[in-house]
């Protein structure tokens, strides 16, 4: 579009990051307890590789453009119900292998550790020198603070 007669672009004005909402999992039934979009393990979450069949090439054309890629997890869609830290580490790690940069937490699963998400990061953040940005779909049960 142009602005003011030049030919501008949205990350021209500010808007860089670029978000992959709900629908990138693979809804079903794994392991002894029934995770919906968790390996049976709870390690990993499973990704629809029909509709995304390469995240790091994903996020590696954001980076090419000067973008910066962010991912959506605890989400609607599939409404998984596990609480155990593996989970929370495993989307941690997936997260930082797949290179996205933030990541937006909604309150339909029940991953609602704010904090252990927080720390999770911060940990990461240490062994990758890389921030992650992390938006609380304002869930009510913990607000930010001035630690993170």
């Amino acid at each position: 579009n142009l602005v003011d007669g030049v030919l501008t672009s949205l990350s021209d004005l500010g808007f860089t990051d670029v978000g992959l909402d709900d629908g990138w999992q693979a809804c079903g039934n794994y392991g002894y307890a029934n995770y919906t979009y968790h390996s049976a393990s709870g390690v990993y979450p499973i990704v629809n590789q029909t509709r995304f069949s390469d995240f790091i090439e994903m996020t590696s054309y954001a980076h090419e453009r000067n973008l910066t890629a962010g991912w959506y997890l605890n989400n609607c869609i599939c409404k998984d119900h596990c609480t155990d830290d593996v989970c929370y580490q495993g989307d941690a790690a997936a997260l930082l292998s797949y290179n996205f940069d933030s990541v937006k937490l909604d309150n339909c699963g029940t991953q609602r550790d704010l904090n252990l998400w927080s720390n999770l990061f911060s940990a990461s953040i240490n062994d990758q020198t890389k921030p992650i940005i992390i938006e609380n779909c304002h869930w009510g049960h913990t607000l930010p603070n001035k630690t993170w």
